[in-house]
């Protein structure tokens, strides 16, 4: 079980690290990279929790599932600021094309 609280620990460091160092706008490869730390930190927790559910003595469990609990925040917490770099993304991307943000493509009124 420490082996798997070590592996999400030093993947939700590294994704701290990765978005802080993500200046705007990312790349998609940047976005990419991201997506799949996400999805590894989600399966790692996923994991860990499953193990803790399994331990036998009480004291060990709750001490895991707490630790389970800050990592599912932190992964929240990593998701927002993800949704955060892909509107920056967005927002870049829609400036630099001059398309509508209304959505009407083309579509003339009269």
């Amino acid at each position: 079980m420490n082996s798997l609280y070590n592996l999400a620990l030093r993947q939700s460091s590294s994704l701290q690290t990765d978005l802080s160092s993500i200046t705007p706008p990312a790349t998609p490869a940047q976005l990419g990279q991201l997506a799949a730390s996400l999805a590894a930190l989600g399966r790692t927790v996923d994991e860990y929790e499953a193990m803790a559910r399994r331990e036998l003595v009480p004291a060990k469990r709750e001490k895991a599932l707490g630790r389970v609990e800050k990592f599912r925040e932190e992964e929240r917490a990593f998701r927002g600021e993800m949704g955060r770099v892909k509107e920056a993304v967005s927002a870049a991307a829609r400036g630099r094309s001059g398309a509508p943000d209304n959505g009407a493509w083309g579509e003339s009124s009269g």
